[in-house]
């Protein structure tokens, strides 16, 4: 399994962040400044709430798994 798996991809509402274990991170926008900061306690599906984004390209980093995964807010 990847470390990290987002979707829907592009999203409008709601992003869902499976991973494969506990981690922090965050979600950046396009200029490189974070968000929302992350704190994944379990593997599990997490729904994100992203209604207070504004439309374009985000990134998601996880500082655990030195993961990263681009997503598209609508």
């Amino acid at each position: 399994m990847d470390p990290l798996q987002v979707y829907p991809n592009p999203a409008t509402a709601v992003i869902n962040i499976k991973t494969d274990g506990p981690c922090r991170g965050a979600i950046y926008n396009s200029a490189g400044v974070k968000v929302l900061e992350l704190n994944i306690k379990d593997e599990s599906v997490h729904a994100v709430n992203i209604t207070g984004l504004v439309p374009g390209l985000y990134l998601i980093k996880l500082d655990d798994k030195k993961a990263v995964q681009r997503f598209l807010v609508k």
